[in-house]
C-alpha cells in the first residue's frame, strides 16, 4: 500500500475526518393565551416622569409624559412629599395641572409649558396653582412637557 504524502494526511484529518456536530437548539413553543392570568397581575406603566435639579438657590422641576385620552385619569407624582396632579377636564377639553406653590422652603416663581413663553407666578405661599391649557382634538395619546422654576 502506498503511503500518503503530507498533503493527503492533512486533507484527510481536516476535511474527511468526521467533525463534531452541534445540534441546533429546540425551541419550545408555548401557546399564548391573552385571557390567562388576568388576576393577580400587577402592571407598572410610566405615564409621566418628574426630574428635579437643584443648583444653588434655584430648583427646576421637569415634568414630561403622555395623557391618555381614551382612558383619562388623575396622574399624581410627588416632589419632596408635595403632589403634582395632571388630569383632563372632558367638559372643557382642557389639560389641568395642579402644582404646589411652595415645596419646603422653595417658592414657585415661574413655569414654562413646552412651546410657550415662560410665565411669572405671583408669590402665594402654601397654595396649589392650577394651570390650564387647551387640548388638541387628538383621539389617543397627547404628550406634555413643562418646567417649574422654584427659588429658595
Amino acid at each position: 500500500m502506498e503511503r500518503p504524502d503530507n498533503f493527503d494526511s492533512i486533507f484527510f484529518n481536516e476535511v474527511m475526518k468526521p467533525q463534531t456536530i452541534i445540534a441546533m437548539k429546540k425551541h419550545e413553543q408555548h401557546e399564548v393565551n391573552p385571557w390567562s392570568d388576568l388576576y393577580d397581575v400587577n402592571i407598572t406603566k410610566e405615564i409621566f416622569n418628574i426630574t428635579v435639579e437643584e443648583f444653588g438657590l434655584n430648583m427646576t422641576v421637569y415634568v414630561q409624559g403622555t395623557l391618555e385620552r381614551c382612558n383619562p385619569a388623575n396622574y399624581t407624582g410627588q416632589i419632596l412629599g408635595e403632589n403634582i396632579v395632571i388630569t383632563e377636564n372632558n367638559n372643557d377639553n382642557k389639560l389641568m395641572i395642579m402644582v404646589p406653590t411652595t415645596i419646603s422652603n422653595w417658592i414657585l416663581k415661574e413655569y414654562q409649558i413646552l412651546g410657550e413663553e415662560t410665565q411669572t407666578f405671583d408669590e402665594e405661599i402654601d397654595k396649589i396653582a392650577l394651570i390650564e391649557r387647551d387640548l388638541p382634538e387628538i383621539p389617543e395619546h397627547i404628550p406634555f412637557s413643562f418646567c417649574l422654576f422654584y427659588k429658595f
